[in-house]
């Protein structure tokens, strides 16, 4: 006796043919239970995109190899034929790419790219000092599966690179600065955040100086975007919840809106009248 089951993804497919199965009953009988075991306990296949040295990954392959997350990098892919992150993928036994950008548009160079990382099942694109804006069709093709690095807490310094993101900080006299894992999308470093990691700038603090305690927090931070992707809490097959914004709330103006009218509520108050505001505000 053979059982089909269909659904939006594997775990869904192997629940429903399980579901059917046992809606059968006759004896003596047995079935199998360790149907797709191996191919859903697989470790995700990650592909890396990097312009130099793509040093966030070492906390990554560092958690890969102490079995800390069930995944692999499988390749990496830079579009700078020198790049130091190509040195370490031939040091470390993972394929490595160089891809010329010359002579091909940004739509033509990230379909070449694309077609290289479906040709290694790739299920999840980690961009690592990458530097290169995708183009639309990529920012498709691979919506919710490809993660980028930002050197600042995003939305703030959004657009700058490398040390000119940190001079910014610096410049605008932050007490804190950090860095951000987020979802690409066709907004250059306006995709949805995954993860933050903070830390403080220090009033002598320069821009290398703070790179450099930055950039140790990039690693961790993708250790625990990649985490929340395989526990499908974020992706394609995260489980979405209903936000203050997606109902089209805007809290921040909300908040400013209570803090301008604080002083009139106030000048209210008397005997029996509560006229302090909370978040939102209530009179």
């Amino acid at each position: 006796l053979s059982v089909t089951g269909v659904g939006k993804d594997l775990t869904t497919a192997l629940r429903n043919a399980y579901k059917g199965l046992n809606s059968i009953e006759f004896s003596p009988s047995h079935h199998r239970k360790d149907i797709g075991a191996k191919a859903l306990n697989a470790p995700l296949r990650i592909a890396v995109l990097a312009s130099g040295n793509g040093t966030a990954m070492g906390p990554l392959l560092e958690a890969i190899r102490d079995k800390k997350i069930n995944a692999e990098v499988v390749a990496i892919i830079s579009n700078k034929k020198c790049a130091p992150a190509l040195e370490k993928a031939e040091n470390l036994g993972i394929k490595g790419f160089y891809i010329s950008s010359k002579g091909k548009s940004r739509e033509e160079y990230d379909s070449v790219v694309t077609e290289q990382m479906r040709d290694f099942g790739v299920q999840l694109v980690l961009m690592v000092g990458y530097m290169r804006i995708a183009s639309r069709q990529f920012c498709k093709d691979w919506a919710g599966r490809c993660m980028n690095v930002h050197p600042s807490l995003l939305p703030d310094f959004a657009g700058a690179m490398d040390l000119d993101v940190h001079s910014q900080v610096i410049e605008a006299k932050r007490s804190e600065s950090g860095c951000t894992v987020h979802f690409v999308t066709e907004v250059v470093d306006g995709g949805e955040i995954i993860v933050q990691k903070r830390a403080p700038v220090g009033a002598d603090e320069t821009p290398v100086s703070l790179k450099n305690k930055i950039q140790p927090l990039e690693g961790e931070a993708f250790v625990e975007a990649v985490r929340l992707f395989i526990e499908k809490k974020i992706g394609p097959g995260a489980k979405k919840s209903f936000s203050y914004k997606d109902a089209g709330v805007d809290i921040t103006a909300g908040n400013d809106l209570v803090e301008r009218i604080k002083p009139a509520c106030k000048s209210t108050k008397r005997p029996g009248c509560e006229a302090d505001l909370g978040g939102f505000g209530g009179l």
